[in-house]
C-alpha cells in the first residue's frame, strides 16, 4: 500500500499532508514547551517583580530604602524612589521600612513570599507618605471583578473544551481528528493554567489585605512602645 493510499484512507490528500507538516512541527514545538513548564503562566501572572531579582539586587533595594532621608536633595530622592519602583517596590518609603522591620520581627526576612500579594496588589490600597496603606474599596472591587470575569471566561473555555474532546472521541479516528484533539488539548492546558493562576490572584489579594492589617498592628505597637519609653 502506497503512502498516498494510506493518507486517502485517513481522508487526507497529498497536498493537505504537505500543508499540515509545518503546522504539526509548530504544534509539537508548542506542546513540548508547555509540557516542560505547564504552569509557567502562573508565575508570570502571580509574582511581583521583586521576587525575580537576584539576592544582590534585593539587598541593594533594601539598602536604598534605608538610605533615603527626607532632608536629602529632592532630585536624589526622586531617583532613589524610581529605582525602588523598578524593583517592584511601589509603596512610600515609610511603608517599606515598616514592612521589612515587621519581617525581621517575625523572622521571615528569608521567606519574602509572605509579602508577594502585598507588593503586587499595591493599587488596592490608598497610601500616603507617612501613613500605612488603607484598603481602597473602589480599586479593590475593580480588581476583583476583572479577575472574576476572566476566571469565568477561562472556566467556561475549560468546560467547552472537555465537551468538544468528548464529542470527538465518539467519532472515527482520522488524522485531521487527531490534529484537532492535539490543538484542543493544548488550549485546555492553557485554560487550566490561567484558571489556577487567577484563583491564586484572588488568594494574593486576600493575603495582601491580611498583611496590611498585621502591618498596622505592628506599627501601632512600635509607636506605643516608643511613647512608653519617653
Amino acid at each position: 500500500m502506497s503512502l498516498q493510499q494510506i493518507l486517502l484512507d485517513y481522508g487526507v490528500s497529498s497536498y493537505q499532508a504537505i500543508t499540515i507538516i509545518p503546522v504539526l512541527i509548530t504544534i509539537m514545538n508548542a506542546v513540548s514547551k508547555v509540557l516542560k513548564k505547564p504552569f509557567s503562566l502562573i508565575n508570570l501572572i502571580s509574582r511581583n517583580k521583586f521576587f525575580n531579582l537576584s539576592i544582590k539586587e534585593r539587598n541593594d533595594a533594601i539598602e536604598t530604602i534605608y538610605q533615603i532621608d527626607n532632608n536629602q536633595d529632592k532630585h536624589k530622592i526622586i531617583l532613589q524612589r524610581t529605582k525602588l519602583a523598578s524593583y517592584g517596590l511601589n509603596y512610600p518609603i515609610h511603608t517599606l521600612q515598616i514592612t521589612f522591620e515587621y519581617l525581621i520581627s517575625i523572622n521571615k526576612l528569608n521567606e519574602l513570599m509572605v509579602i508577594n500579594g502585598f507588593l503586587k496588589h499595591y493599587k488596592i490600597f490608598y497610601v500616603c507618605e507617612n501613613t500605612l496603606p488603607i484598603i481602597c474599596c473602589k480599586e479593590l472591587c475593580k480588581t476583583v471583578v476583572v479577575i472574576i470575569l476572566f476566571l469565568i471566561f477561562s472556566f467556561f473555555g475549560l468546560i467547552v473544551g472537555f465537551k468538544v474532546i468528548g464529542d470527538f472521541l465518539t467519532l472515527p479516528l482520522e488524522l485531521i481528528l487527531i490534529l484537532k484533539l492535539i490543538l484542543i488539548s493544548f488550549s485546555e492546558i492553557w485554560f487550566f493554567s490561567v484558571t489556577i493562576a487567577l484563583i491564586n490572584e484572588l488568594t494574593l489579594i486576600y493575603s495582601a489585605m491580611t498583611f496590611a492589617k498585621k502591618l498596622s498592628v505592628f506599627s501601632f505597637k512600635k509607636m506605643f512602645k516608643s511613647l512608653r519609653k519617653k
